[in-house]
């Protein structure tokens, strides 16, 4: 039986420049193999964003170091990104966030920490969400 768990976040009180708002879901579901799928819909009405996905195994004490993260350029519209999740993220949790900006490393400070691990840094926090990697 395939178990879904869905979440959907509107947020329209927030805007970019003079746009609507936009809307943030996600869906937790196991693909035919038993898979765990995560699934993040995006509805945006301009170009420019960011999506940061982070996910981190159950229990983790150092988020930076342990997590995996991801960042994807948002087209205006619906943007959907599927993540397959590996064994030791199940029963862990996940970050994502719409962001309004991206930074190299060439462009942050030399002591970021964050920034010079990942080789980037996202600015500008439009929209967030947070659940855990797993299915009911």
């Amino acid at each position: 039986m395939l178990r879904v768990f869905t979440l959907l976040l509107i947020c329209a009180t927030l805007s970019f420049g003079q746009s609507k708002g936009h809307a943030v879901g996600y869906e937790i579901v196991k693909n035919p193999l038993g898979k765990l799928i995560l699934k993040i819909s995006v509805e945006v009405p301009d170009a420019g964003l960011h999506l940061g996905i982070s996910l981190y195994p159950p229990n983790a004490s150092n988020l930076l170091n342990e997590g995996v993260h991801y960042s994807f350029p948002i087209k205006p519209g619906i943007f959907v990104k599927e993540l397959e999740i590996n064994s030791k993220f199940e029963k862990g949790t996940f970050e994502a966030a719409v962001w309004s900006g991206k930074l190299t490393k060439e462009q942050c400070a030399p002591d970021d920490p964050v920034c010079q691990k990942l080789g980037f840094k996202h600015t500008g926090m439009a929209s967030y969400l947070w659940g855990y990697l797993q299915t009911r």
